[in-house]
């Protein structure tokens, strides 16, 4: 299907609108499971009181007329369709606006997660390095560096031809020099961007207009779209030269915002419901419920004491397997954007020397 209308391009991505309205249903439940399993406790109520029942009863507030009880029977469906509706209002703007009609984002994502295996030994070495047991200061510094040396040889291993043209992610090849000038240009790039947008970020924007906030966001967003495209084609096509005019384009720089727009949308609807479910019940449920336990010298009981467990390791451990994940999936997804969007230059072909290279 070349041009699909607008509802035969929502259809296409149904499964996904499934699948993420099931998960934001199935945190919600687990939220009230847990709500209603500690009830008494956490609101300082004395098992069969019927003040619960009073207190359940009552309206949320006075502008909304709903009952406690009857909100927490609505709250998984109602997440689920706002998280169903959030996701169509996304692609429908990408196909509104041209950015991405042919999927590629979901093409280039579908491929990455293919390769679970070496996702996974990419995962384990992360954390086997923050795993050991630190017995010397300066093994710390030791162990970051390794995983900083990690972090900078997956676009070498990854950003490579043969690997993108794969059917799926194999196992990891030996590292492969890009070319100097790929390497240089992109050093370059991070030592200037990095303190120009961490600047911007985290001290001139709360200094600007709430509206010329928004559009200079926007431009950022477009900006870091540009810049992925011109690395990446840059470090995949080695020393061979790449066409200007042909790479920078809307199809191509629309492909990489909806890949970033996407994945961070995605990122947001699968983290979101487990972790301020997760915040509610840690900062105002678990204390008044662990206070209730201990006045009367009981014991947690065993749900409560492996939810603060798990609870107390996320928060602890989190960006160990977070921010690999996402640094991983980044990569081979901007890397085999540049295959599907055909931006590989052909070895055999003479580039023309009238278009400006980069």
């Amino acid at each position: 299907m070349k041009n699909p209308s607008l509802l035969n391009y929502l259809a296409l991505h149904r499964r996904g609108y499934l699948l993420a309205a099931l998960w934001t249903a199935l945190c919600s439940i687990l939220f009230v499971t847990f709500v209603w399993q500690f009830r008494f406790d956490a609101f300082g109520l004395a098992e069969g009181d019927p003040a619960m029942d009073a207190f359940l009863q009552m309206p949320i507030s006075d502008a909304i007329r709903v009952t406690r009880f009857n909100a927490m029977l609505v709250l998984a469906p109602l997440l689920a369709v706002i998280t169903v509706v959030i996701l169509m209002v996304a692609d429908a703007l990408l196909y509104l606006f041209r950015l991405d009609r042919d999927k590629t984002w979901f093409e280039a994502v579908k491929w990455s997660l293919r390769g679970w295996k070496p996702l996974l030994i990419w995962l384990l070495a992360f954390m086997a390095i923050f795993s050991i047991p630190i017995v010397h200061p300066y093994a710390m510094w030791c162990f970051a560096a390794i995983a900083v040396l990690l972090v900078v040889l997956l676009p070498f291993v990854v950003w490579n031809e043969n690997y993108l043209v794969s059917a799926a992610p194999g196992n990891f090849s030996l590292p492969q020099w890009p070319g100097a000038k790929a390497v240089l240009v992109t050093a370059i790039f991070f030592a200037i961007s990095a303190p120009a947008v961490f600047f911007y970020n985290e001290i001139l924007s709360f200094e600007l207009d709430g509206v010329l906030v928004f559009f200079i966001d926007r431009l950022q967003d477009f900006f870091f779209a540009l810049s992925g495209l011109l690395l990446a084609s840059l470090w995949v096509n080695r020393k061979r030269k790449l066409s200007f005019r042909k790479t920078i384009s809307l199809r191509n720089v629309g492909g990489f915002f909806s890949t970033n727009m996407m994945l961070g949308l995605w990122g947001f609807l699968l983290l979101a419901p487990p972790v301020i479910g997760g915040m509610i019940i840690s900062i105002f449920l678990m204390p008044s419920i662990r206070h209730s336990y201990k006045a009367r010298s009981v014991e947690d009981p065993v749900l409560l004491q492996w939810f603060a467990s798990v609870a107390d390791y996320v928060a602890a451990y989190w960006w160990v397997l977070l921010l690999p994940i996402a640094y991983w999936l980044l990569m081979h997804t901007y890397g085999r954007l540049i295959f599907l969007l055909d931006l590989i230059a052909d070895k055999s072909t003479p580039q023309p020397t009238e278009t400006a290279d980069i």
